[in-house]
C-alpha cells in the first residue's frame, strides 16, 4: 500500500503548480529528497519535474535524480535511485484551488515548496 501524497511549487504569484505521488509519501522520505532535489537542481527544475509528472498522472515515487540523498547516502538501497511516474493517460494538476481539496480527499501528506526560497511547508 502506497503512503499518498502531493507536491507542489507555490509561485511568486501565488498559484500552485502541484501533483499527486503514490508511494514513499512519508515525511521521513520526502522532505530529505525535496531538500536534495532543490539544492542540486533548484526550484526552477522541481517545476520542470512536476510539470513533467503531471503529464502522466502524477509520480509513482519522488527521488532525487542523482546519487543517494544527504542524509542516507551510506546506505546501499538509496543510492541512485529515480523518481518513476505514472503511465496515466490522463495529465492530472493539483493547482491553488485544488491544493486543499486533494488534501482532505486522500493525500496522507502535503509538501509545498516556496519557489523564491526552497522552503518545504508540509
Amino acid at each position: 500500500m502506497g503512503t499518498k501524497a502531493q507536491i507542489g511549487v507555490e509561485m511568486e504569484n501565488g498559484e500552485i503548480l502541484g501533483c499527486y505521488v503514490h508511494y514513499d509519501g512519508y515525511p521521513d522520505h520526502m522532505i530529505p529528497a525535496i531538500e536534495d532535489y532543490i539544492r542540486r537542481f533548484s526550484t526552477t527544475g522541481l517545476v520542470l519535474l512536476i510539470s513533467r509528472a503531471i503529464r502522466t498522472g502524477g509520480i509513482r515515487s519522488f527521488n532525487c535524480e542523482t546519487e543517494g540523498y544527504s542524509d542516507k547516502s551510506e546506505e546501499p538501497e538509496y543510492i541512485n535511485r529515480k523518481t518513476d511516474f505514472l503511465d496515466d493517460d490522463s495529465p492530472f494538476k493539483i493547482d491553488e484551488t485544488a491544493w486543499e481539496l486533494h488534501a482532505d480527499l486522500g493525500a496522507q501528506y502535503t509538501y509545498l515548496v516556496d519557489y523564491n526560497t526552497g522552503e518545504i511547508n508540509g
